[in-house]
């Protein structure tokens, strides 16, 4: 049986890196697209996802969220930032 040549591994956003499995160099998605697909589970589309990405947003400080996601914990803080929008919590 032939073994597969990538594959996929589920990781905290923390750990996006490139690994090394049996010899196979993995390069993983950067944390922002796992944001991204959150964001997209959130609001329900891809369209309505990034351009909230792109508004300043109050609860982030004013900054955009994309903006927030080069800051040291910004994956965090958006990922926090989603949850209360999708379980309506207000902040």
């Amino acid at each position: 049986m032939e073994r597969p040549s990538r594959a996929t591994i589920l990781l905290p956003l923390t750990d996006w890196t490139k690994i090394q499995i049996m010899g196979t160099i993995l390069n993983l998605a950067p944390p922002e697209s796992s944001v991204v697909a959150f964001a997209e589970a959130v609001f329900g589309n891809d369209e309505r996802a990034r351009s909230w990405m792109g508004e300043p947003n109050p609860a982030l400080g004013g900054l955009t969220p994309e903006e927030t996601l080069r800051r040291e914990n910004g994956e965090r803080d958006v990922i926090d930032t989603l949850g209360r929008i999708r379980f309506g919590v207000l902040s």
